[in-house]
C-alpha cells in the first residue's frame, strides 16, 4: 500500500520522517493513510486516534491531511455515496476534526504571545519612553499568586491595587452576626482622612468627603460580633496625574498602532503593567467578540489573572 495518494504523499512523508525520529516513536505513516481511506480496522483506528490525542507533531501533520482531504471532498461526495466509502469516511474524518481543532488550540496561545511579544518592539519604536520597560506578561506571572496586601483576618473586596477614580467604594468580606462596621480612611503618613459607622459591609465614598489625591491609602475596618472582634487592613494607591496620562496615552498608541485582536490583550497588558486592575477589567469587560480560537486560550489567562487580583471569582470559558 502506498503512504498517499491524490498528492498527499507530501504530507504523509512528513509523517513518515516524524516516524523516524529518536524522540519516540510515532505511529506507523501507513495507518494515518490507510484511516484517512475510511477502510481501517477498530484496532487500527484506535491505534492511530490515541496516538495523535497526545502528539502535537502528529497532528499537525492530520490536520494538513485532513484540508488537503476537504478540498477534493467535494467533487467525490456524489461518487462516495454511491459506492458507500463515504459515510466511513466522514466518521474519521469527524474524529480528526476534533484532534484538529485541538491541536489549533494548543498552538493559538503560543502564536499570540509571540504577536503580542514583536508588537511590543513595534510599540517601543513608535515612542521608546512612553513603552520603557514594557514587557507583556509570561504565562507563569498571569497564573501566580496576587500581591500580598492584606492584613487581619477578612479580606477586603475593594478598592485594590492602583486606581483612577479619586472617590472609590469601599467593600469587604462580611462576618456572621455582623452589622455595623467601624470603616476607617487614612494617609500612608498615619494620619486620618475620615471615618465611618457602616451597615453591612460595603459603603461608597461619602459626597461630604474631599476626593483622594494621588499616593497611597490605608483602609481599616472593625466590628465586634457574636464570634468576637473582626478587623481587616487594605492598601490602596490612588494614580498619579502623570500614571494617568501615560495610561491614556499607551492606549491611544496601542489602538492607533495594533488591529483588534491584538489591541484588547496588549491593552489589558499595559494596565497591569501600570498596576491599574480595575482599568484591566474594565477593557476585557468592554472588548467585542474576539477571534474564538485565542479566547480559550491567552484571553483566558488574562481574565483569570485579573480575576485573581480583584478578588473576583473565576469564570468559565464559554
Amino acid at each position: 500500500m502506498t503512504i498517499g495518494r491524490d498528492g498527499d504523499d507530501e504530507v504523509l512523508a512528513r509523517f513518515a520522517a516524524l516516524a523516524a525520529e529518536p524522540c519516540g516513536p510515532c505511529a506507523d505513516p501507513n495507518l494515518l493513510a490507510l484511516v484517512m481511506t475510511g477502510s481501517p480496522t477498530d484496532a487500527e483506528r484506535a491505534e492511530v486516534f490515541n496516538h495523535l490525542s497526545g502528539c502535537p507533531e502528529c497532528r499537525g501533520v492530520a490536520a494538513s491531511l485532513l484540508e488537503s482531504e476537504a478540498t477534493k471532498m467535494g467533487s467525490r461526495q456524489r461518487m462516495r455515496l454511491r459506492s458507500g466509502v463515504f459515510l466511513p469516511l466522514l466518521l474519521a474524518a469527524s474524529v480528526l476534526i476534533a484532534l484538529v481543532v485541538f491541536w489549533r488550540g494548543e498552538n493559538s496561545q503560543v502564536s499570540l504571545e509571540a504577536e503580542l511579544q514583536a508588537k511590543v518592539a513595534t510599540l517601543a519604536a513608535r515612542d521608546a519612553q512612553l513603552f520603557a520597560g514594557f514587557q507583556i506578561a509570561t504565562p507563569d506571572e498571569l497564573t501566580g499568586p496576587p500581591p500580598d496586601l492584606r492584613r487581619g483576618a477578612s479580606a477586603i473586596r475593594a478598592p485594590l491595587g492602583k486606581l483612577l477614580d479619586s472617590r472609590p467604594s469601599f467593600s469587604w468580606q462580611p462576618a456572621f452576626g455582623l452589622a455595623t462596621w467601624q470603616l476607617e480612611v487614612s494617609r500612608a503618613d498615619g494620619s486620618r482622612m475620615w471615618k465611618a459607622s457602616v451597615t453591612g459591609a460595603q459603603y461608597s465614598y461619602p459626597a461630604t468627603e474631599t476626593p483622594l489625591g494621588p499616593g497611597k491609602y490605608l483602609v481599616e475596618v472593625r466590628g465586634e460580633g457574636p464570634l468576637g472582634p473582626e478587623q481587616d487592613a487594605w492598601v490602596f494607591e490612588v494614580a498619579s496625574p502623570d500614571l494617568k496620562e501615560r495610561n491614556a496615552a499607551g492606549l491611544r498608541s496601542i489602538a492607533a498602532a495594533l488591529p483588534p485582536e491584538l489591541a484588547v490583550p496588549m491593552s489589558v497588558h499595559w494596565a497591569l503593567h501600570l498596576g491599574l486592575w480595575y482599568e484591566a477589567e474594565a477593557i476585557l469587560s468592554s472588548a467585542g467578540p474576539l477571534r474564538a480560537d485565542r479566547e480559550p486560550e491567552h484571553l483566558r489567562l488574562l481574565r483569570g489573572r485579573v480575576a485573581i487580583l480583584l478578588g473576583r471569582p473565576l469564570q468559565r470559558s464559554r
